[in-house]
């Protein structure tokens, strides 16, 4: 005999697997424009940019970080990284880091890039 589900747990159940799975596939939120260089993420990030800066500048991360001893992080992927083909070596997102909410740097992640 199988067990029995209400409604609201099947519910939430539903909603937190859609969750998981829409949060692992969301990538570079600017679609109409490229993903920006090194030289153009250096060009617009500047120390003590806040968080809400950031986000205006870039969209939204692909992750964030929480905070572990004073510095966070947000996450940015290109979606080249995400795109079918060969994967030569590259830069495929930046990170950003923040203490107290605050920029203070920012390094580029290198890896394969599908193009």
């Amino acid at each position: 005999m199988l067990p029995r589900f209400s409604r609201l747990s099947l519910l939430v159940v539903g909603a937190s697997v859609l969750i998981v799975i829409g949060s692992g596939c969301r990538k570079w939120t600017r679609p109409t424009e490229s993903f920006p260089t090194a030289q153009e993420i250096q060009s617009r990030l500047r120390p003590g940019m806040t968080r809400k800066e950031v986000i205006a500048t870039f969209g939204e991360p692909l992750r964030e970080l929480p905070e572990e001893n004073g510095v966070s992080a947000m996450i940015y992927v290109s979606p080249a990284f995400y795109s079918p083909g060969p994967r030569p070596r590259g830069t495929i997102g930046f990170q950003v880091y923040l203490t107290d909410g605050k920029v203070v740097r920012w390094s580029p992640m290198e890896g394969e890039i599908r193009r």
